[in-house]
C-alpha cells in the first residue's frame, strides 16, 4: 500500500545550525519568498518583474511586461538593418513594452523601440519615432509631377493612433540630395509624402548609394 507523505514549508530562523540557510515558502497572500538565516527576505510578488543581470531585447523580437520591471544590470533593446519586400520597407527592431515603471541599476541603450503602457498613456498617440533609409528598397516614381524621382516606404513597426505627427529628413553622407543633379528642375528634391498612421513615403531626386542614407523622424503631435 502507498503511503502519503505530506512536507509542511518551514522558515529559517537564526537559531538554525546552518550558518546559511535558504528556505522557500509562500505568504498569506500566496506571494513566494526566500528567507534565509541572516534575516534577508527577497519577496518575488505576482505584480512585480524582476530580471537579475542583462536584459536582450534583439532585432525582431517583442518583450512583454505586464507590470513593473525592475533590472539588476543593463537593458539593451537592439536594432538590425530594414527588411524590404517589394515596395515596402518594415524596420527590423527589438521592442519593449512595458505596462508600468522601469527600475535599472545600469545603463539603458535604446537603438529599437520602447513603448510604456501604464496610465492614460496612449503609446500611439504620444511619443517619437526614428530610424533611416539607406541605399535599397527605393523604386520610381511610376507618374504624375514626380514621376523622374525615387521613393521608398517607411512602415512603422508599432503605428501611430493617426496621421498627426510631423517628420523630419536629414541626409547623410549624400551630397546628391540637397545639390547637383538634373531633371525639370527638381534637383535636390527630398521630402515625406502619404503620411499613414502606419508610415510614410520619401520622395528624392537621386537614389542614394553605398554608405549613404537618410536619417528621418516622425514626431507626434
Amino acid at each position: 500500500m502507498s503511503k502519503n507523505l505530506y512536507i509542511k514549508p518551514a522558515i529559517a530562523t537564526e537559531d538554525d545550525s546552518t550558518l546559511y540557510l535558504n528556505t522557500l515558502s509562500t505568504t498569506p497572500g500566496g506571494e513566494v519568498q526566500i528567507v534565509t538565516t541572516g534575516s534577508t527576505v527577497n519577496t518575488i510578488g505576482p505584480d512585480k518583474h524582476v530580471i537579475v543581470g542583462d536584459m536582450l531585447v534583439g532585432p525582431g523580437h517583442n518583450k512583454s511586461v505586464p507590470t513593473d520591471l525592475y533590472v539588476d544590470g543593463s537593458i539593451t533593446i537592439e536594432k538590425g538593418n530594414d527588411v524590404t519586400v517589394g515596395d515596402e520597407t518594415v524596420e527590423n527592431e527589438g521592442i519593449l513594452y512595458v505596462n508600468g515603471s522601469i527600475t535599472c541599476t545600469d545603463t539603458i541603450d535604446i537603438d529599437g523601440d520602447l513603448v510604456f503602457d501604464d496610465g492614460p498613456v496612449d503609446s500611439q498617440n504620444f511619443g517619437i519615432k526614428n530610424g533611416s533609409a539607406d541605399f535599397t528598397g527605393w523604386t520610381p516614381v511610376g507618374e504624375g509631377p514626380y514621376s523622374d524621382l525615387f521613393q521608398k516606404q517607411i512602415t512603422f513597426t508599432v503605428p501611430f493612433k493617426d496621421d498627426k505627427y510631423s517628420i523630419q529628413l536629414q541626409p547623410i553622407n549624400y551630397p546628391n540630395s540637397a545639390t547637383g543633379g538634373t531633371g525639370s528642375g527638381k534637383s535636390g528634391y527630398l521630402f515625406p509624402v502619404n503620411k499613414t498612421p502606419n508610415g510614410f513615403k520619401i520622395y528624392l531626386h537621386t537614389m542614394p548609394a553605398d554608405l549613404e542614407y537618410i536619417d528621418w523622424m516622425a514626431i507626434k503631435y
